[in-house]
């Protein structure tokens, strides 16, 4: 589910996300005059108060991104180069030079149908990903062509097998090396001119990965696909094996084109709880001391996981080499409640234990604690990442931590106070100052920081910009290139999202994307308006924003909308711009949506979020519910019409919300939701529910599948893609039967062959029209403000 966190929630909600914005790739940063991009304050935000000439946001216009921000995207490729695509034509941008040169044109990308693409080190060569087949979240399948930028040159990466197609290829760091995996197996080319060399030969389909992620690791581990680094001057490299022989099989029809008469029985290795997980190793190849035979696998040095994990369940979390020699990699238990940090020499595999963290009633979030890598200082004495650090009688809050690299290394604090730190973005090794957004203003709202690691200086990058004093921008994210000199800032609200660049040198700053045009469309549009709130709920505060019509009439009375997540380490308050389906219902009907940040939720500390343990779904329904007793207190709230919604673990809320059979809440809507935890998979559910064996009782309790009769006063929409490879269809099988044992009306709709996210635009509509006919039919609430 990787639930996580911008990077899981992201995903999950891909359709949302795409209805809400379009990417406009940055184009020449340097030479190009646009009125989108100047270095004079933008225009405010247009006001949101209606007006009888203004339109309202329509459906058509969740699709046709009329009201969509443009930003900037760039991947930097140096401290001062970048590389980006416009109108298929792929372009390097060195911001020292102010010139720009095209790398490889539309045409040859249009030809090979290629995309993505990645610059070699040396700048001869662009990698590009051909014929591309998405697979899981994160994987997909591709061939591969190197393009020489001079010679115009095309050099089909050739795999062993002619049949099959490359599951990952990646450029090593000098030069233009270059490791492939193809059939789960490893491969290597010097140069892409060179022979390729087998570096592993027992891969396996389905059972042995080498260089790449297995599902579980991809989705709820590591969060990637890739599981191979070149050390840095590429004379090593490390990778990982994962082997899940005794993973037992999931399996799901895949129904295909209206042609095909019979179906396919698609498989992966699915653990879940109570089951066997997969078993890893870890380890590094000398690329210097390769056979001469190009076909003979070499030796490899295994790296082993400290004793204590070694002859139990462990996982391992993640690889970053030190120096050339020297190499870290993270440790877990099954549980995930016991993280360590080993450091490695190459050439013996001996180890030591660098960091440990054990936490009680709760959980190590390796994936937020190095994300997805530590920041090594210049030497390789210390490193940079976020840890849980104690304030006062708080409790523990994630901050900055300098880490020495010895073993049992000392930990220090770079950042205090009852706020967190969210992501580091850059180090400046030379300069020893490190580049963050946190929480620091509000738990609603990210600036960017930085921070001298030798003074403790600390200054706020973002807050003194004139568009965050003026209150247009409280959220921000940033791109830094190599060395820190330059950085892409975004604003994401909650006015009109603004993107500026900035030198860390000169303090220059210019508006890229200040979305002037959007400014000038809003101005005739009616602006649902945004209103933060918070309540107490078993003595906790919780936080909240109500989304309104942009006419609200406080006389009046409204339906309530719930739009819940709820998952652990997640967040649904935040100060954003957008206009998404929520915006068009408030914008359409007497409706105010309303969404919370309950119990579990990130940026309020570890007691907060870790009062979920070992019984997910609880005391986020019961915030959930609290918070829509506390909506019923407002006198322009119908009492007796209170819905509620979610997706995946939203999903899981929605139900387990009306399960609880409290009167407050009338009409649930649930897609692709968890009913049971022993249906998904052991790395996420085990990381917060225990195993199976040491908590029965949570999975009993916390399991949907028993509360079925509690529907009986509700009314109840549940919604699944068949070829859901995530939280399988399983799940809304089983409750459709024991809803349906339990003689309860309900709806039940899926969608044939569509995974988690239900992409496709015709799904989509469809999705969104279904959604939007039900919750108004339900609450009895007629269309109020025509187009």
């Amino acid at each position: 589910m990787a639930m996580t966190q911008r990077k899981k929630l992201l995903t999950i909600f891909v359709p949302l996300l795409v209805l809400a914005s379009v990417v406009v790739i940055l184009v020449v940063l340097v030479t190009q005059k646009h009125s989108d991009k100047s270095s004079q304050e933008p225009q405010p935000s247009p006001s949101p108060t209606s007006s009888s000439k203004r339109q309202r946001f329509q459906f058509d216009n969740l699709f046709d991104y009329k009201y969509s921000p443009r930003y900037a995207s760039v991947r930097w490729i140096s401290d001062s180069k970048f590389i980006f695509s416009q109108a298929n034509n792929v372009s390097v941008t060195d911001l020292s030079t102010n010139t720009t040169r095209l790398v490889v044109p539309s045409t040859v990308m249009q030809n090979l149908s290629a995309s993505p693409y990645w610059l070699s080190p040396d700048e001869q060569w662009v990698l590009l990903a051909c014929n591309y087949k998405k697979l899981y979240r994160k994987s997909f399948t591709a061939d591969y062509v190197a393009y020489n930028i001079d010679t115009k040159q095309q050099v089909e990466i050739d795999p062993p097998d002619e049949t099959q197609q490359i599951q990952l290829a990646k450029w090593g760091n000098k030069g233009n090396s270059l490791a492939f995996v193809q059939n789960n197996n490893i491969y290597y080319k010097p140069e892409v001119k060179n022979q390729t060399r087998t570096i592993t030969d027992t891969g396996e389909k389905h059972k042995i990965f080498n260089g790449i992620s297995d599902w579980v690791y991809e989705e709820d581990v590591y969060y990637s696909k890739h599981a191979m680094w070149f050390s840095p001057d590429d004379s090593y490299l490390g990778y990982v094996e994962f082997d899940d022989t005794d993973v037992k099989w999931f399996s799901y029809i895949e129904y295909g084109p209206f042609t095909d008469g019979y179906t396919k029985v698609l498989k992966i290795a699915y653990p879940k709880p109570g089951h066997a997980n997969p078993k890893v190793k870890v380890k590094v190849v000398d690329l210097n001391k390769l056979p001469q035979n190009t076909s003979v696998t070499p030796k490899t040095t295994p790296l082993s996981p400290p004793s204590d994990l070694a002859n139990v369940d462990h996982y391992f979390t993640n690889m970053a080499w030190l120096n050339n020699d020297k190499v870290l990699v993270g440790w877990s238990n099954r549980v995930q409640n016991v993280s360590v940090m080993t450091i490695h020499d190459v050439d013996t595999g001996t180890g030591y234990q660098n960091r440990r963290q054990e936490v009680k009633n709760g959980w190590v979030d390796t994936s937020t604690y190095l994300q997805p890598s530590p920041w090594f200082s210049k030497v390789g004495s210390y490193y940079l990442t976020p840890h849980p650090f104690e304030q006062g009688n708080h409790g523990k809050y994630i901050h900055l931590a300098k880490v020495n690299t010895k073993e049992n290394g000392t930990i220090n604090n770079l950042t205090s106070g009852l706020w967190e730190i969210d992501k580091i973005f850059a180090f400046n090794k030379e300069q020893e100052i490190v580049y963050f957004s946190s929480s620091e203003t509000s738990a609603r709202n990210l600036h960017i920081y930085s921070i001298d690691v030798k003074s403790g200086e600390k200054t706020c990058l973002s807050c003194n910009l004139d568009w965050a004093k003026s209150g247009r921008c409280k959220y921000f994210s940033a791109s830094f290139s190599h060395n820190a000199t330059w950085y892409i800032l975004t604003c994401s609200g909650p006015g009109v999202p603004i993107v500026s660049r900035h030198n860390t040198v000169t303090n220059t700053v210019e508006i890229l994307r200040s979305n002037e045009r959007l400014i000038e469309r809003m101005k005739s549009l009616m602006v649902p308006i945004k209103r933060n709130f918070n309540f107490t709920s078993d003595g906790y505060t919780i936080d909240g924003i109500e989304i309104l019509p942009p006419d609200f009439d406080p006389s009046k009375k409204y339906g309530v909308l719930f739009d819940v997540y709820g998952g652990p380490g997640y967040q649904r308050v935040y100060e954003y711009f957008g206009f998404r389906w929520n915006e068009y219902l408030v914008s359409t009907f007497d409706i105010i949506v309303v969404r919370i940040d309950g119990r579990g939720q990130k940026r309020r500390g570890e007691r907060f979020k870790h009062a979920v343990y070992l019984k997910l779904g609880e005391y986020e329904a019961v915030d959930t519910i609290n918070a829509g007793r506390y909506m019923k207190t407002k006198p322009y709230v119908h009492k007796d019409k209170l819905a509620i919604w979610g997706w995946s673990y939203g999903g899981y809320l929605t139900t387990y919300v009306l399960s609880k059979n409290s009167g407050v809440f009338k009409v649930g809507m649930a897609v692709a939701p968890v009913t049971d935890w022993r249906y998904y998979d052991t790395a996420y559910t085990e990381r917060y529910m225990g195993l199976l064996e040491d908590n029965m009782y949570g999975y009993n309790y916390t399991s949907l599948l028993s509360r079925a009769k509690q529907f009986a006063n509700v009314s109840y929409l549940i919604i699944h893609g068949s070829g859901d490879d995530n939280v399988h269809y399983q799940h809304t099988a089983q409750m459709v039967k024991a809803l349906t044992h339990a003689q309860i009306d309900f709806r039940v709709q899926y969608y044939t062959d569509k995974a988690h996210g239900l992409i496709g635009t015709l799904t989509t509509r469809h999705l969104r029209r279904l959604l939007t006919k039900f919750l108004t039919t339900k609450l009895d609430i007629e269309e109020t403000r025509k187009p």
